[in-house]
């Protein structure tokens, strides 16, 4: 009996444990774990899941804003297409080039990267679309900055940079805006 007069057993072997179904024993070290139940895909050679690997870091990754809505880049259409809780999904905007990456800042800025530099896009319209670039540098991969803007990777040389601050606004703003009617 152990301290508080209650019978103990000692779960040590293989024979305490005679339905094996969903765990697993490992008789050197008597242990026992939850035995996996999933069924796994045959491991790919090295060579196929290289390319398997490269293949995906060609997808364009999606953004999505503090409101849950989902920008992703259609090919098709050579746009940004927005997919929030409304039925449809809208065109944001059009782009020249497809972009590698698109990203929302904290400051509600959808920025997509481009082979010329960072497209720059307020979804508060508080000014027109820009595209800002650094010569010698082609945007890659963004990550969203905690304070605003991005940090921008560049793919070939690994290099990364800040992007900071943002464009004038295109107008200032009226009492009207604040104070409707």
């Amino acid at each position: 009996m152990d301290a508080n007069g209650l019978r103990f057993w000692q779960l040590a072997d293989a024979a305490a444990w005679p339905d094996l179904r969903h765990v697993v024993f490992g008789g050197a070290c008597t242990a026992l774990r939850l035995a996996s139940e999933r069924s796994l895909q045959p491991a790919l050679a090295a060579a196929d899941a290289f390319t398997v690997a490269q293949a995906a870091l060609e997808n364009v990754p999606r953004a999505i804003d503090a409101l849950g809505c989902v920008a992703s880049w259609d090919a098709a259409s050579s746009s940004v297409l927005v997919h929030s809780v409304l039925p449809d999904d809208a065109v944001l905007t059009t782009l020249p080039v497809a972009p590698t990456d698109l990203c929302v800042s904290a400051d509600g800025v959808l920025l997509a990267a481009l082979p010329d530099g960072v497209r720059m896009i307020d979804l508060r319209r508080r000014w027109a679309p820009v595209t800002t670039g650094l010569t010698g540098f082609v945007p890659w991969r963004l990550a969203a900055r905690p304070g605003g803007g991005a940090w921008v990777l560049e793919r070939a040389s690994g290099r990364v940079a800040i992007l900071r601050g943002r464009p004038m606004r295109a107008q200032a703003p009226t009492r009207d805006m604040y104070h409707p009617q």
